[in-house]
């Protein structure tokens, strides 16, 4: 056997180094396209939800999300487990967030924003308290914002505006969308709280925020001190959800366990990342993988047949040939087992030109300057075990493209292989 495997590797090598360069430079060409479009167009296709949810993930859930139960309104014995996050070694950090819905105010003489008998422009929005320098430090809110700037001690009556409230007079808005208009930092904007029947209250914009995060762009951050004095305590007794941020050593389950176990379970929610999330965005997410099979699957027919048309033309030009060598000994399996080293072969450079392509341009090119999608920042998704999967698909229809056609010569009688009859 070895005999036979060390003679197809030696004819295979011949075919190869004698096939004409252009020719051989071509098959590899089209292989690494084949490759690159594999990988790299599902990549994509999957990154951009994947973006979302590393969006997600990185600006307002963290590794741990906590919310109230369906029965509660907002989390309740805060200060009880704020005390078990403070002292759990695993996390290196978290989040209270407050929530109010509100109605958002700005006077226009003239506006396309406002509607028909309104004497200025009226919004509804989600108004978030937060604890800025917490979502600074472990939630990054701050790299988010486009114009003006971040929280600071000294900020009072200040808010920070999402950048779907201040849409220009020349970005597209859906059919129902409210927004206050072309608003810039430093602008005075008057704001009704829900479960407040206090006058309006005027507030300085100091910054827009553009994190592709729905609460936000479409929302107000405010200091939640600020927020909770103008609701007052019985209006707001305890934060609307906490994101938490755990050491890169520490294990997602073992933290919501340990959470669960040290306080009350009843009246919170703790749950990960991927579970927060909900079915919505990982519906969304199957069918991008679905679509990104779909477009390899194609990728990969395409190759095989390319590469069973050069084999076989090779092997018709070759038949005289490959009689020859069967009627001196040459075992049919040898010459099959040569075909498909020498696809093999192909294959082989194709896929390792495309991976350096890969990892030393590819990657790093997405990951400095991700896809700027209005939901998220798409991202080259790639993972291991998907990689390895691509490639050894690859390579089992290059080596079944390889087989056939010398089959089909192989198989023919020897007089007239040699003859061309």
């Amino acid at each position: 056997m070895s005999n036979v495997v060390r003679t197809a590797w030696f004819l295979a090598t011949r075919y190869f180094f004698k096939f004409s360069k252009w020719t051989s430079g071509l098959i590899i060409f089209v292989i690494t396209l084949t490759f690159l479009n594999l990988v790299v167009v599902s990549g994509l296709l999957v990154g951009l939800i994947e973006g979302s949810i590393v969006g997600i993930k990185e600006l307002r859930t963290g590794e741990v999300f906590i919310a109230p139960t369906e029965q509660n309104q907002y989390i309740k014995k805060y200060n009880e487990l704020f005390n078990v996050l403070d002292n759990n070694k695993d996390i290196k950090g978290y989040a209270p967030r407050y929530v109010s819905d509100a109605r958002l105010y700005k006077d226009y003489k003239t506006s396309i924003y406002r509607r028909v008998g309104e004497v200025g422009v009226d919004v509804y929005a989600i108004v978030t308290g937060i604890d800025f320098k917490k979502e600074k430090n472990f939630f990054g809110l701050d790299k988010k914002i486009i114009e003006g700037r971040w929280f600071v001690d000294t900020d009072v009556n200040s808010v920070i505006l999402g950048s779907r409230l201040t849409a220009k007079k020349d970005e597209k808005l859906f059919t129902d969308e409210r927004v206050l208009g072309d608003i810039k930092p430093g602008e005075i904007i008057e704001i009704r709280f829900e479960n407040n029947t206090s006058a309006p209250k005027k507030f300085q914009v100091i910054g827009i925020i553009n994190s592709k995060q729905q609460e936000y762009d479409y929302g107000i951050l405010i200091p939640d001190r600020e927020l909770r004095e103008i609701l007052g305590q019985g209006a707001l007794l305890g934060p609307d959800n906490i994101g938490i941020r755990i050491t890169s050593k520490a294990d997602t389950t073992y933290v919501i366990n340990s959470i669960k176990a040290s306080t009350d379970n009843s009246l919170i929610n703790v749950r990960s990342s991927e579970e927060s999330i909900g079915k919505y965005i990982g519906n969304i997410r199957k069918t991008f993988v679905l679509l990104s099979n779909a477009v390899g699957t194609i990728s990969i027919v395409v190759v095989t047949v390319m590469l069973f048309i050069v084999i076989f033309i090779s092997a018709i030009t070759k038949q005289r040939q490959i009689g020859i060598l069967k009627g001196i000994g040459i075992s049919p399996l040898s010459l099959k087992l040569s075909y498909m080293f020498l696809s093999f072969m192909y294959t082989f450079f194709g896929i390792l030109i495309g991976l350096l392509i890969l990892i030393f341009f590819l990657i790093p090119y997405f990951d400095a300057n991700p896809i700027d999608f209005p939901f998220s920042d798409g991202i080259l998704f790639v993972t291991i075990p998907g990689l390895i999967t691509k490639i050894l698909l690859l390579f089992v229809m290059s080596i079944f493209a390889g087989f056939l056609p010398a089959h089909l010569i192989t198989k023919r009688n020897t007089l007239n292989t040699i003859l061309e009859r």
